[in-house]
């Protein structure tokens, strides 16, 4: 979240034109994702929901998806 110049946290929702594209583009990520069988996590779900709410960017969202959903670094040690 972006900070001003009193370093308090300043939060930027989006104007309700870009609220409404934001919550046709859930709907229908939700419809694709019933028709093909997928389900969504419930953390997931909340996520895409502070996006269509406009508290978190589509960066952030993808940002949060890629660490939920990838897999873990592997470990560095060495086979002998």
């Amino acid at each position: 979240m972006p900070f001003n110049r009193n370093n308090t946290q300043e939060l930027h929702v989006p104007q309700s034109k870009d609220l409404d594209r934001r919550r046709a583009n859930v709907r229908y990520v939700e419809a694709t994702n019933r028709l093909s069988g997928c389900s969504v996590s419930k953390c997931m779900a909340a996520k895409i929901e502070e996006y269509a709410s406009g508290y978190l960017s589509l960066a952030e969202l993808l940002v949060e998806a890629k660490k939920m959903h990838s897999a873990p670094e592997p470990s560095s040690f060495s086979e002998e």
